[in-house]
């Protein structure tokens, strides 16, 4: 009995995080906007799917005993149900409503996390995830190929859930048309802020909560809450989210149609560039965790909630210093900078004490990039930044497909250093590339 009042008490604590989380939010926006606090809510709950098992994935992949690149390679999966679905659902809201749509996607969460629980009911997962690179000495194409032997039924569930997952994902791009329904051009530019807000602190707070939370319970019981969660949510959007009035246009007229200036293609390289280097630490840190300093799914957590903690600092209250002496422009760049040797510095590092001093950097230098350009992306694309972030997300995803399979494969070549030294280089790229842009 004292076993289940423990679950009963996380699934407790589990549901208070996200809805606390989200009353900062909602407390941000100084008014009682019912509407925008569900769509945000649902929007944090959206990348649960692509975050909560970042973590998790290796010991679940050891769990089925298959090559371990799969941690990786079940990224690629998600990403591909995203990227499938993203535009359809976004049109097919247009055409349904907003809210329905948002309705369907939220099922089709459900569901996916529903055939994740039959993949690996019975599965035996060790806190500790074991490394069997030694089975498989091939490498590059042939090593891709090589991870396509050994698979079960229920390791191919398990990828259909995690297809079905993306799928569910793609309703994010609804909740971009829902904000952009109710935004005016007063209104606009916050509520971008708070949509990526919630995104990025999402994808932060999930991982680091699954992670602690595997110390106590198991993969099987955190999908279970995550069902009920998720749940929960559906019922709130079907009860208490109003349809919105669909696009609203500004009067304004120095607010002119959106075309690809040399200033928007700029950011969207920089924008493409960053979401390909940042994807290697999304497919490939949680399995270099492991084979490094052998750290399981529970000091995974304690990591990304450091990382998670120091993001929320910085945004919360560090990043208005640093506004004072830097523009947009040029917080890019010095993100940049600071990715660069973050990166370099993380591939070389052997040592699991000065990990958890020199990983409170990377948030840092991601936190000064994101919102940066998606400042410049709006100041440039006027009464069009809508259309804009969403040609942005899609064209991301197709990197967030490509690359954890090539991160994989330079994983397993020349070692382990590869897919962040990679990342390096694609920084310094995007570094010199940024030195072209002018206010």
């Amino acid at each position: 009995m004292g076993y289940y009042w423990d679950i009963i008490n996380i699934e407790l604590s589990f549901i208070f995080v996200h809805f606390s989380t989200l009353a900062i939010l909602w407390a941000i926006m100084n008014k009682n906007n019912l509407s925008l606090f569900l769509i945000l809510a649902t929007a944090f709950l959206d990348i649960l799917g692509m975050s909560l098992f970042i973590p998790l994935l290796p010991s679940i992949i050891s769990g089925f005993w298959v090559d371990p690149s799969w941690t990786g390679y079940t990224q690629a999966v998600y990403a591909i149900g995203m990227f499938a679905w993203w535009l359809i659902f976004g049109g097919l809201s247009d055409k349904y409503g907003r809210k329905r749509m948002l309705v369907f996607t939220s099922l089709i969460n459900l569901l996916s996390y529903a055939i994740m629980l039959v993949s690996i009911w019975s599965l035996t997962i060790n806190t500790m995830p074991s490394m069997i690179w030694s089975e498989s000495p091939l490498i590059g194409i042939e090593h891709f190929l090589h991870a396509f032997s050994g698979w079960t039924p229920m390791f191919v569930l398990f990828l259909l859930a995690r297809l079905v997952g993306g799928f569910g994902g793609a309703g994010f791009s609804v909740i971009q048309a829902y904000i952009s329904d109710i935004s005016t051009p007063v209104t606009r530019m916050k509520n971008m802020w708070l949509m990526g807000a919630a995104f990025g602190i999402a994808f932060l707070v999930w991982p680091a909560l699954s992670g602690v939370l595997s110390h106590w319970i198991s993969p099987v019981a955190i999908i279970g809450i995550t069902f009920f969660v998720v749940f929960l949510n559906v019922i709130l959007i079907n009860v208490l989210l109003r349809e919105p009035p669909k696009h609203v246009h500004t009067e304004e007229v120095h607010l002119v149609d959106f075309h690809f200036s040399r200033v928007v293609l700029i950011l969207f390289v920089l924008s493409f560039g960053a979401t390909l280097a940042f994807s290697a630490i999304q497919a490939m840190s949680t399995q270099f965790y492991a084979d490094r300093f052998a750290f399981s799914a529970t000091q995974i957590g304690y990591t990304m909630a450091m990382v998670w903690l120091v993001a929320v600092l910085y945004q919360a209250w560090l990043v208005r210093y640093v506004r004072a002496y830097f523009d947009e422009y040029q917080m890019v760049r010095v993100a940049f900078l600071i990715l660069i040797v973050w990166f370099v510095w993380f591939s070389l590092n052997q040592s699991p004490v000065w990990l958890f001093f020199w990983v409170i950097f990377f948030p840092l230098g991601m936190w000064s990039f994101n919102p940066s350009v998606w400042a410049l992306l709006a100041k440039n694309a006027w009464k069009e930044v809508w259309k804009v972030m969403g040609y942005n997300t899609s064209i991301q995803s197709i990197w967030q497909i490509v690359w954890p399979i090539l991160a994989w494969l330079l994983y397993v070549t020349p070692g382990t250093n590869a897919p962040f030294i990679a990342s390096a280089v694609i920084f310094v790229v995007l570094f010199a590339i940024s030195l072209t842009l002018r206010k």
